[in-house]
């Protein structure tokens, strides 16, 4: 088991959508593809945040890549779904006997 790979992303579900966070998805999957997917290189890391999919918690992330070897173009729409951070923690409840 390699529990290191993938990327860092889901780190990110509870963060606000600002531009630091888009700034944190550009690097984290950069990161990763260099790092497990030598056959390709990133052009461009960009986002689809219309107003439809920010109310619904989505980001778009649009990479771009070349593979190397073949020098052939792609790319590749990452939905990033985001929870919506909480003003208070959630309530425990718990069962009271004879009730």
């Amino acid at each position: 088991m390699r529990p290191e790979f993938g990327s860092r992303l889901k780190d990110l579900v509870f963060e606000p959508n600002d531009t630091v966070l888009k700034g944190l998805i550009r690097h984290y999957v950069i990161d990763a593809i260099k790092r497990w997917e030598k056959r390709v290189v990133i052009t461009e890391v960009s986002f689809d945040d219309s107003p439809q999919n920010t109310d619904r918690n989505l980001l778009l992330v649009r990479i771009a890549y070349r593979v190397i070897q073949s020098q052939v173009e792609g790319n590749l729409v990452y939905p990033f779904y985001r929870e919506p951070r909480r003003s208070s923690p959630p309530r425990q409840f718990r069962a009271v006997a004879g009730k």
